[in-house]
């Protein structure tokens, strides 16, 4: 497999949410190496080192539509095979000025928690919303073979009704 390094500019609601941290934390899972930085545009710019095919499943990792991150374009810029790596890690590129990298680094971390921590809430009540329907089903469907029994039970006593008007009529 040939080494690559690929630029490409990500879109969306990517800044202030935690993305460079999960940029960061999928690079680093992936072996990739480069660097993630926010542009005044409101875009982030990723760089990424590593094998094509790891290029490929690191792309699509960091591809989320998960409140409060949205990702709505990721844009190639270049892409080039390499011999050598430039980097020899991943890094968030911080702007001058941004804060104390240490607080921010915390920052990141707290929002990304957070957003492990709303996505099990997620999972959570969707297990509460798919155990109540299937409750629901099951007490529709007993209601439904009370209805039929019921159903049942009026058609015989409408029978017996019947055959008890018939006879009355006939002893008259």
């Amino acid at each position: 497999m040939a080494l690559v390094r690929v630029k490409f500019i990500v879109s969306g609601e990517v800044q202030k949410v935690g993305y460079r941290f999960h940029v960061y934390l999928e690079a680093r899972k992936q072996g990739i190496t480069g660097t993630v930085e926010n542009l005044k545009d409101g875009t982030v710019r990723v760089v990424a080192e590593g094998e094509e095919e790891d290029i490929q499943m690191f792309l699509e990792a960091i591809r989320i539509e998960e409140h409060p991150i949205c990702v709505r374009d990721i844009e190639p810029v270049s892409e080039e095979e390499i011999k050598k790596r430039a980097h020899r890690d991943f890094a968030i590129v911080r702007a001058r000025g941004e804060g104390d990298p240490a607080v921010l680094d915390r920052l990141d971390l707290g929002i990304y928690h957070f957003r492990q921590m709303a996505g099990r809430m997620d999972s959570v009540e969707r297990h509460k919303v798919s155990q109540y329907l299937e409750e629901t089903s099951n007490h529709l469907a007993e209601i439904s073979k009370t209805n039929q029994k019921t159903a049942e039970h009026l058609a015989h006593l409408t029978e017996l009704v019947g055959k008890i008007a018939e006879e009355k009529a006939q002893r008259k």
